[in-house]
Parts: structure tokens; C-alpha cells; sequence
């Protein structure tokens, strides 16, 4: 299998970086994590003067080792294209004697955009993989608990991508105004948001508790043919 990812829970369980991105959570309620961490096989010399796009298939190609380089680099194309509003993506800005790393130029304004354009492309070549090998026949419904940040990205990564719908669970009252209205407005015929009696503890709780209940997600599953999944941080192509 080459590279394969394993639960923090059950280092028996084996399974391919498509099937982490899917699942999101293992089966068992631990986190999917690489069997091992690949090395760079390019030096920083190397990498100096290469774009965003580029350095991100040197790294990606190392963990995602059951992608074609067509599908990793479309991926790539797709996710840091004019969705950003610099070519650099991520550039290095010199202020005050010091640099730092502008993570706010994609389509949200967030940082979070930085993963949450890349997952969704990540989520449709996956499944695109399973159903070819006839493992798959379901559609998904991600499932996110957002701060704020969070669920704007991962809505607007996540719209109108076939097969999949998303549900983004906020606590009401809890977040700025101009996330709100990001939420609230936003486009696309998959999306869903819900506000939460609460904080964000709570809404993440309670999407725990969903991911954990092992007879609703049979009951999608019999009854709609859907999947659960998730955009947080607990799914490995969003670490990536």
C-alpha cells in the first residue's frame, strides 16, 4: 500500500489517504494519522523561486501517495487560483525589522481559507477514487462547528460540489457580525446553517455526539445513502 494512514486509536487499521479524507474521523473515534512522515526529497534551494502551487505538490505528493500528479496538481490549481487576491497566495511581508506571513488574501478573508479551498477538491477526487473501485455508491454530509472562521471557508469550499452537502453549526450570538453574514448569505443549493443555543464548545459537542452515534449514521446511511464527514480539524486533508 505504500503510504497508508492508520487511527491514533488502532494502528491495525489501514486505510488509503483517499478513505482518511472521506471518513474524516476513524471508525473508532481516533484521528487518521500518516504511518509515517515522509521526507522532503528536494532541498531549500530547491524550493526558492518556486510558486505557492508548486511547493504545495512537492509537500501534498509525499502524504497523498494514491493520487495521480494530474489529479493533485488540478486539485492545487483549483483550490490557490483568483479565488486569492495576489498570485503570491501566501506572500512574505517585511515590517518593523520583521516578516510575516499574510494568511488572510483567499475568498474569506480567513486564514482558514488557506485549508478549506484545498479539502473540498481533496473530498471530490477521493470519492471520485472509491467509486471507480466500486467502493462507494453514497453522497456525504459534512458536518462543521465553527467559531466563525471556520464555517465561511468551509461553505464556500464546499458549494456546489456534487455529492456533497454541508451543515455548519455556529453559536448564536457568538460570533462577529461580518462572519455572521458571511454564513447567513451565503450561495450555493448544498449549504445548510444552523445557529446554536450556546457557545462554541457546545456546537462542537454536539457534532461529536452526531459523528459518535453509530445508529444515526446507519439510519443516513439505510435510509438516504449518505455519509457523514467533517471539515474541522480532525480530517487529515485539511491538516495537509
Amino acid at each position: 500500500m505504500g503510504l497508508y494512514y492508520k487511527s491514533t486509536r488502532n494502528s491495525n487499521l489501514k486505510v488509503t489517504a483517499s478513505e482518511a479524507i472521506l471518513k474524516g474521523l476513524a471508525p473508532d473515534g481516533g484521528l487518521f494519522v500518516p504511518s509515517e512522515l515522509p521526507k522532503l526529497d528536494v532541498s531549500m534551494s530547491h524550493l526558492k523561486g518556486k510558486t505557492y502551487q508548486e511547493i504545495a505538490y512537492l509537500v501534498m505528493k509525499q502524504f497523498l501517495t494514491d493520487f495521480t500528479e494530474e489529479e493533485l496538481k488540478s486539485c492545487i490549481a483549483n483550490a490557490y487560483d483568483s479565488k486569492f487576491d495576489t498570485t503570491e497566495i501566501a506572500p512574505l511581508v517585511k515590517a518593523d525589522g520583521a516578516y510575516f506571513l499574510e494568511l488572510f488574501h483567499g475568498a474569506t478573508i480567513a486564514f482558514k481559507d488557506m485549508a478549506l479551498q484545498c479539502l473540498p477538491h481533496f473530498f471530490s477526487a477521493s470519492a471520485a477514487h472509491l467509486r471507480e473501485q466500486g467502493k462507494l455508491n453514497n453522497t456525504f454530509l459534512i458536518l462543521v462547528a465553527t467559531s466563525g472562521d471556520t464555517g465561511k471557508a468551509a461553505l464556500e469550499g464546499f458549494r456546489d460540489k456534487d455529492g456533497i452537502q454541508i451543515a455548519v453549526l455556529y453559536p448564536d450570538g457568538g460570533v462577529s457580525d461580518i462572519q455572521y453574514k458571511q454564513m447567513a448569505t451565503q450561495q450555493g443549493e448544498n449549504v445548510m446553517v444552523w445557529a446554536v443555543e450556546g457557545n462554541f464548545d457546545d456546537c462542537q459537542t454536539g457534532a461529536k455526539a452526531v459523528f459518535s452515534d453509530e445508529a444515526f449514521a446507519s439510519h443516513l446511511m439505510d435510509e438516504h445513502h449518505i455519509a457523514l464527514s467533517s471539515a474541522n480539524s480532525i480530517n487529515w486533508g485539511r491538516l495537509l
